[in-house]
């Protein structure tokens, strides 16, 4: 009977403390609202995240600004420095990330760059002196007087063999045999027309029914087999690039493999395009998804935002009223607040 009693107490003690407790680390993230993607009880959607210190805008909108360059149309500005249009009462004024305000909320439109790398301004009031002067003295940029900044696709002909050149300008085309240098990009975006394209023939838009989207390298082997999108975006040196079938947007690998469904919607940017409706061009804004930046990019799904990363794996649920790039991050919305997260 004694040799029983010390076996006895450690069975009682051992059921007094019940089953070993999990660490708090991983209780935490069970129970996190953000594991679940539920928004936490006192409704704010930061809750679930982690801000940057002294990052916060508020604004009604917020777009990186961008700048069209040679092999990468409408690519975004951004990395240190950061500029963004931000938009205040249906007026587009431009930001720098620290959020001092380099012009006020005053025009149309929102701000971006020529393909010579000058400051569009349109519908901005009053372009006068000093917001030239302010503009050349903040950024080391000037207002554009005029340029025209042409898009570079790039044409698969149709029985292979190599890439050539699609200028487009003014609703014409002209083409030129690929030579040089390909871009720095290990695919790039190609049109693959329906029909024989010839030099200065109007064509309405580089999109169905006029051809189809994919992607190459510069010997013109595709990567994407057998797809065809409506339109697609840019690598940019990340592991994913945004394509659009049907109105929708998915997310697709440097293999060759779609890593989402087609399930969001075009989130930014705008284009001139031919409506076969009406037979005239209009402008369709917005009409591209995010391109991949340090790995993450914003979707949008139904009018509500998120973040993918580069699996393609939707890390921050659609669930904020905004969203918008940054290197390494993202900038979110809750109501008209805006704050950097980075990942």
């Amino acid at each position: 009977m004694k040799r029983l009693l010390p076996i006895l107490s450690a069975l009682l003690l051992l059921a007094a403390c019940g089953p070993a407790e999990a660490p708090a680390s991983e209780r935490d993230a069970a129970e996190s609202p953000a594991a679940e993607g539920i928004p936490p009880a006192d409704g704010s959607l930061f809750a679930l995240l982690e801000p940057a210190d002294g990052r916060e805008f508020v604004c009604d909108g917020m777009v990186p600004a961008l700048i069209e360059t040679r092999y990468v149309p409408h690519r975004m500005q951004c990395g240190d420095g950061s500029l963004y249009s931000v938009k205040k009462l249906g007026r587009w004024g431009l930001l720098d990330e620290t959020g001092e305000e380099i012009l006020p909320c005053l025009a149309d439109f929102p701000f971006r760059l020529c393909g010579e790398g000058h400051w569009i301004a349109e519908g901005y009031s009053p372009p006068d002196l000093r917001t030239e002067e302010r503009l050349k003295t903040l950024t080391g940029r000037e207002i554009c007087p005029g340029h025209e900044s042409a898009c570079i696709a790039y044409r698969s002909p149709a029985d292979g063999g190599g890439i050539q050149v699609c200028t487009a300008g003014k609703g014409s085309f002209s083409m030129d045999p690929f030579s040089g240098t390909a871009p720095d990009q290990p695919a790039f975006p190609v049109f693959r027309p329906a029909g024989p394209l010839e030099p200065g023939r109007e064509n309405p838009n580089l999109s169905a029914p006029f051809g189809h989207w994919n992607f190459s390298d510069a010997a013109g082997n595709l990567l994407a087999e057998g797809m065809e999108f409506d339109r697609v975006g840019w690598f940019n040196g990340e592991k994913l690039a945004p394509v659009c079938k049907d109105g929708k947007w998915a997310y697709l690998d440097a293999e060759g493999n779609l890593v989402t469904d087609f399930v969001y919607d075009a989130c930014w940017d705008s284009q001139w395009a031919f409506d076969e409706n009406t037979r005239e061009y209009r402008e369709i804004s917005p009409c591209a998804a995010y391109s991949l930046t340090g790995g993450y990019a914003p979707v949008c799904r139904e009018g509500k935002w998120g973040v993918i990363d580069e699996t393609g794996r939707e890390i921050v649920p659609t669930l904020y009223g905004g969203a918008s790039p940054y290197p390494g991050g993202a900038w979110l919305a809750d109501g008209d607040v805006w704050r950097l997260f980075l990942f």
